[in-house]
């Protein structure tokens, strides 16, 4: 039996071959016990007892494998397609619904990630700052700065 992997690109190839080599190990078996004595009848019988369905060890076959969950997978697909292409209007305004939130995800993203996210495009960025003033005669709190202020707030002026 060739590797695993040849199921997933494979797949009638793959049963044929299981089932080859699940006939095979029923052969052995009617062969070992008719070679302790027991008629071809008895031992076939005898045999399938042991070994089971056929089915049922096509079944444990193809789970032991480690690929049940592509066929599942794929099974999935095949029958959302087919609901899909039962109800065409359903599936038009839910490819539109989730195009608009895709849509709109990405936009936001994309404010965020120029405005919030990203660095300025200045050299130094980081030290950056800026000058609030509160002035509670004018009953200004947080208001903005003038040059002159900022200038002296650089360049104090010498007493």
């Amino acid at each position: 039996m060739r590797l695993p992997v040849a199921r997933l690109f494979r797949r009638k190839a793959f049963e044929h071959e299981m089932e080859e080599e699940m006939r095979f190990h029923l052969d052995a078996r009617m062969k070992h016990l008719m070679a302790e004595g027991l008629s071809y009848e008895e031992a076939t019988r005898q045999a399938r007892v042991e070994f089971g369905t056929l089915t049922t060890a096509k079944e444990d076959c193809r789970q032991s494998s480690g690929y049940q969950w592509i066929d599942s997978l794929w099974s999935d697909l095949r029958y959302a397609v087919r609901t899909m292409r039962r109800s065409r209007l359903f599936t038009a305004v839910t490819v539109g619904v989730l195009a608009c939130g895709i849509g709109a995800c990405t936009g936001m993203f994309s404010v965020v990630n120029s405005v919030l996210l990203r660095p300025l495009p200045y050299p130094h960025a980081e030290r950056i700052v800026r000058i609030l003033t509160n002035n509670p005669i004018l009953h200004i709190s947080n208001g903005p700065t003038s040059y002159a202020d900022a200038h002296d707030l650089r360049h104090p002026p010498r007493l």
